[in-house]
This record gives C-alpha cells, structure tokens and sequence, in this order.
C-alpha cells in the first residue's frame, strides 16, 4: 500500500469508513504535507470528505451526490 487511494480501499473492505491524517501517515510512512496533498485530491473527486479537520470519512460510490455519509453511520466515532 503506498497511496492514499490504497489506504481507503483497504479500510472499505475492513467495513471502516473513518480515519485521520495521523492514521495514514503511520499507515504509510510518508510526510503529512503529502498526505494532505493526497486526501485533498481525494476530497475533490468526493471519495472522502471533512466534516472536521484532520477527520475524514471515507464516502462510498452510493453516497457520493451527498459528498459525504449520513452522519449517523459516523457520528459515534
């Protein structure tokens, strides 16, 4: 695994659709400003979205119009 993209599929088919910009910088050892540059062009294709910085939400193909999951199916978290 060695891509942002990488790193939410492999959440999706654990059934996680959480996670921070730490979580992927330890996942896969590059810096944060890469990372972030990475999370932001995934943000702009709607595969995840922000509703609070550092946190994000992985947003599968069915809930991409919304650009982001039903807060209920995150909220806990």
């Amino acid at each position: 695994m060695n891509s942002a993209t990488h790193y939410i599929e492999a959440l999706q088919m654990n059934g996680q659709l959480v996670f921070t910009v730490d979580d992927v910088v330890q996942a896969l050892g590059k810096s944060v400003t890469a990372i972030r540059a990475q999370l932001r062009r995934l943000k702009a294709k709607g595969h995840v979205a922000t509703p609070q910085r550092g946190f994000y939400v992985v947003v599968p193909p069915k809930y991409r119009r919304l650009e982001c999951l039903p807060p209920d199916h995150f909220i806990p978290q």
